[in-house]
């Protein structure tokens, strides 16, 4: 049976602040390398909005903030932990299969 891997594989349509054309990252690529986005961008609005929710629950279970200071702190360091982030999606990269074995 064919498998995706929606860690790795590219499938989120990005659009870069350099202004080069549209492309499609992973959810690592998107959310290690978001300070080189400007936004995601579907012809769906569901789908927009759907990403939306989905990398921002990603965010919250890696980084919290569980206070104004410490959400300061993250938008001043300007990208996120990648070595955080690396560290969940390995976690959790076994779950990607379809047909777990």
């Amino acid at each position: 049976m064919p498998e995706f891997n929606l860690v790795d594989q590219p499938w989120i349509p990005c659009l870069l602040r350099d202004g080069g054309k549209p492309q499609e990252r992973s959810l690592r690529d998107t959310l290690t390398g978001a300070h080189e986005i400007r936004e995601l961008s579907d012809a769906s609005p569901l789908v927009t909005v759907s990403l939306h929710r989905l990398l921002l629950a990603i965010l919250h279970r890696n980084f919290g903030p569980a206070s104004f200071s410490e959400w300061k702190e993250l938008w001043q360091h300007g990208q996120w932990d990648s070595d955080k982030l690396n560290q969940y999606f390995d976690e959790w990269k076994h779950r990607h299969r379809s047909n777990p074995s």
